[in-house]
């Protein structure tokens, strides 16, 4: 069976981890330009969700 037709109705649990040069960065953006700090959490989330799908059509790592 497909692995997507096994996992459906199931989350996949993905960790997150980010260098705190990227936590420094959001803080400056959350300070300065609410508008793109909302952006990037927007990204983060998108990412987290469907890595391999969405905006910026990601690719896998070869």
């Amino acid at each position: 069976m497909p692995q997507s037709e096994s996992n459906q109705g199931e989350s996949l649990k993905r960790d997150l981890v980010f260098d705190v040069r990227f936590l420094e960065d959001l803080t400056f953006w959350v300070e300065t330009n609410r508008k793109t700090a909302l952006r990037l959490l927007s990204l983060i989330e998108e990412i987290r969700r469907n890595p391999f799908e969405g905006t910026g059509k990601p690719e896998r790592l070869k």
